[in-house]
């Protein structure tokens, strides 16, 4: 438990500062070290494919960002107001389960 004010501020600072590190050690790995990683599984399909890799994986990352962008407010409207929030996110997870492997 905190003695005074400034224990917790330490502490919320702490966590704070947490999250940021979580937070971009995320993007860093998500802006440098995945397209690196397609491109070079991508030289499994051949010269054709490695050269389009990086530009087929910017492509498919914008579109993927517009259709989240376009319905994601929409989810998360019906979710709040409807009380899907468990069924909602089981089947985004499944998704997205389905989307990684």
């Amino acid at each position: 438990m905190a003695k005074n004010n400034t224990d917790r501020l330490d502490r919320l600072e702490r966590a704070w500062v947490l999250y940021d590190v979580g937070n971009s050690a995320f993007t860093m790995v998500a802006c440098s070290l995945i397209p690196i990683w397609f491109k070079d599984l991508a030289r499994l399909g051949g010269a054709e494919a490695y050269e389009h890799a990086t530009s087929n994986f910017a492509y498919v990352t914008a579109i993927v960002t517009v259709i989240v962008a376009i319905i994601g407010p929409a989810c998360g409207a019906i979710t709040d107001n409807k009380g899907f929030k468990k069924p909602i996110f089981t089947t985004a997870l499944a998704i997205g389960l389905a989307g990684c492997i």
